[in-house]
């Protein structure tokens, strides 16, 4: 799993999605077009272990990741389906679990699916590191410093999104949750 790191970005989005996000596709390809970056943040392969299925999700994913401007960040349960999946296997290999967004100000943000432990202590430390994408509990974003930039992450999922000192959980359950980021930072959090 790969850490990569966008810079001097004006304005993103990060989508965060507790259901099959291809049931909003045509909802959500309105509103990316309003931003240089969209960042899917994980979890295209939850709900269905099907190969067909997979592959349907691959492909339309695939697709919206030729413009530049959308960026697909795995998640706990693509990665998790690798294991008995081979398409998921292959389909992953090489991407990224971990983004580091940097805005044109300078305000840095790290977006994953799970969260940061303690014994993270700098931003190099997040590439190759699976856990990240597994953490699961409320502990870790009360107990996190902002030591490495403002984190965005799936988990734990609940019935609204949450913001804490130095980092957020979008995970909510049966909807898809979308923030904006802009060159001063977090503006609007949009519920689909």
């Amino acid at each position: 799993m790969n850490l990569i790191e966008l810079k001097k970005i004006k304005s993103a989005i990060v989508v965060s999605s507790d259901q099959n996000l291809f049931d909003n596709i045509s909802e959500i390809k309105k509103i990316i077009k309003n931003y240089e970056i969209c960042i899917i943040n994980g979890n295209i392969t939850k709900n269905t272990s099907d190969e067909k299925e997979l592959k349907y999700r691959f492909d339309l994913l695939s697709d919206l990741c030729k413009s530049e401007k959308i960026i697909y960040n795995i998640g706990s349960f693509d990665l998790k389906i690798s294991l008995t999946s081979q398409a998921t296997r292959d389909w992953i290999k090489g991407k990224n679990n971990v983004i580091n967004l940097i805005t044109s100000k300078g305000y840095s943000f790290i977006i994953l699916d799970g969260g940061v432990s303690k014994s993270i202590l700098k931003k190099d430390e997040l590439h190759n590191n699976i856990e990240a994408s597994f953490i699961n509990d409320i502990s870790w974003h009360k107990e996190y410093d902002g030591s490495i930039g403002y984190v965005i992450a799936n988990k734990p999922v609940s019935s609204k999104p949450k913001f804490y000192n130095y980092s957020c959980s979008l995970g909510i359950t049966n909807k898809i949750c979308i923030q904006e980021i802009f060159e001063n930072g977090l503006d609007k959090t949009i519920i689909i």
